[in-house]
């Protein structure tokens, strides 16, 4: 419960925050991870990224149907603006996070 009160938390903030939900076993999660630390890098000031493993937190992904891995949820004061499942290049992940993000 500490763990979902804590995710609740971050994402019910004013900056926006890009959750990656992901699995070790998974490979396109490890595929995608490079991808993540660079919208992170480049983004930082913009956007809060959060990794959120489903196996270790079941009750998020269930919250939030996690069905496949890696998803991308972008929210935005606790609401969800935007999801997305699979592998998605930065530049292409950045025209998304743009369309709900003005400030990037």
């Amino acid at each position: 419960m500490r763990t979902n009160n804590r995710f609740l938390h971050i994402i019910n903030n004013k900056k926006p925050v890009l959750v990656n939900f992901h699995a070790d076993w998974c490979q396109p999660c490890k595929q995608i991870q490079p991808i993540i630390k660079e919208i992170k890098e480049t983004l930082k000031h913009n956007i809060r990224i959060l990794q959120v493993n489903v196996d270790d937190n079941m009750y998020i992904a269930k919250t939030h149907q996690i069905s496949k891995v890696p998803t991308l949820i972008l929210f935005i004061e606790g609401k969800i603006k935007w999801r997305g499942e699979g592998i998605y290049g930065v530049a292409e992940l950045t025209n998304i996070l743009k369309e709900y993000i003005p400030d990037i």
